[in-house]
């Protein structure tokens, strides 16, 4: 019995230390190992020369997002329109077998082969890598084959209820931000649009200090003044919508102008504008 406890006490602080060194670290992890496979690949494959045609060279120019195929992760922003077709639920159930040892039926699942077939021969890399996918699933940051992010039924079914919201970006001080894609209006160097935060739990506090306790979104009309390579934003007016769309508080006192700095949410925003 003693050796039974020791045993799964061993297990749990392994997992525990799992969770906090080798998990946020495992993407890179594997982008490694699909980098390796990549630059194996590339050993046994020929430079691909421009042809030739009439004397028009033809070459692969660069696609647009919504068509290209990405080697590397994707900055959140550039994700409009681009969710992974595979489910975040089906993904979750094939890392089941991994704890029985038959690993990365979950990677096959998604299309990542080379990383799946690592799994599948060493039994989910010794069962660490099935946990942190797992890990990976259930926190959102499990990607498939072409870099893009899984998302759950629950998602999929809010996408669908508000198709004209277009996915921009995710943060853990607000939530995840959408842009109205019917909104936006563009009067020579002034844009208008408006966004959607759906709001996570540090995003609701403030509202509840303010006695919002049922605030759920938040919709922020904003306008964008291009400066040269810069941009400037003023908020027109922002509402608090509860979960069934109610609005349950607005303020309609416009801001000062702001710049648009680099990295912040405006600037994911006013990009997404850019590249709708």
């Amino acid at each position: 019995m003693f050796q039974l406890f020791f045993f799964l006490a061993v297990f749990i602080v392994s997992i525990i230390l799992l969770l906090i060194f080798l998990v946020p670290q495992w993407e890179k992890v594997t982008d490694m190992l699909n980098g390796m496979m990549d630059w194996a690949t590339s050993l046994f494959q020929e430079k691909e020369q421009p042809q030739k045609n009439n004397g028009i060279t033809k070459s692969q120019s660069p696609s647009a997002i919504s068509d290209s195929v990405p080697k590397k992760k994707l900055p959140f922003w550039k994700q409009i329109q681009r969710v992974s077709p595979y489910k975040k639920s089906v993904a979750l159930t094939l890392c089941l077998p991994g704890l029985l040892g038959i690993g990365g039926l979950q990677r096959l699942y998604v299309r990542s082969w080379f990383t799946g077939i690592i799994y599948l021969l060493t039994g989910g890399l010794f069962g660490i890598g099935t946990v942190a996918d797992i890990v990976m699933i259930l926190t959102n940051h499990f990607r498939d084959g072409n870099n893009l992010y899984l998302e759950s039924e629950a998602r999929r079914r809010w996408d669908s209820k508000h198709a004209k919201y277009r996915y921009v970006y995710w943060t853990a001080a607000q939530g995840r931000y959408f842009v109205d894609a019917t909104s936006i209006r563009q009067d020579g160097e002034l844009v208008d649009c408006t966004y959607l935060v759906e709001l996570n739990r540090p995003g609701k506090i403030p509202l509840e200090r303010m006695r919002l306790d049922t605030a759920a979104y938040v919709l922020n009309y904003v306008t964008f003044q291009k400066k040269g390579m810069a941009a400037g934003v003023m908020v027109n007016k922002f509402e608090v919508l509860d979960a069934k769309g109610n609005v349950i508080f607005n303020d309609e006192e416009s801001s000062p102008w702001e710049p648009v700095e680099k990295d912040s949410m405006y600037e994911c925003v006013y990009l997404a504008i850019q590249n709708s």
